[in-house]
């Protein structure tokens, strides 16, 4: 098991549910505010796509040693039970504004 944290340090960082609840769909779609955004909302955002893509380029290499899960969850759950499996790709962590929900396990076949 390997803990791996976003700019922020936790998992907080790799999502930008902001702009989920101001109706953006997925990551291109908010990208076409990135010059309307005030600085600091452009700098968080931009901080958080990069550790999306940081954790997808991670995740891209550990395939190579077979399927890689990831449990989103607060310290100390990690040893709790996830709710629910996901199975996604690569992409999926940089596509979506919020790839990772708390307490669900995602598989990345390998």
């Amino acid at each position: 098991m390997t803990y791996v944290g976003s700019y922020q340090g936790c998992g907080c960082g790799f999502n930008s549910s902001q702009f989920e609840w101001e109706g953006f769909a997925d990551a291109a779609d908010a990208m076409t505010l990135i010059d309307a955004m005030r600085d600091e909302e452009r700098e968080e955002f931009l901080a958080q796509k990069h550790s999306r893509e940081c954790l997808a380029a991670l995740v891209s290499e550990a395939l190579a040693h077979g399927k890689v899960d990831i449990y989103a969850c607060w310290a100390g759950d990690e040893s709790e039970p996830p709710d629910r499996i996901e199975h996604i790709g690569t992409d999926w962590l940089t596509k979506h504004l919020t790839p990772l929900l708390e307490r669900v396990k995602y598989t990345v076949p390998g």
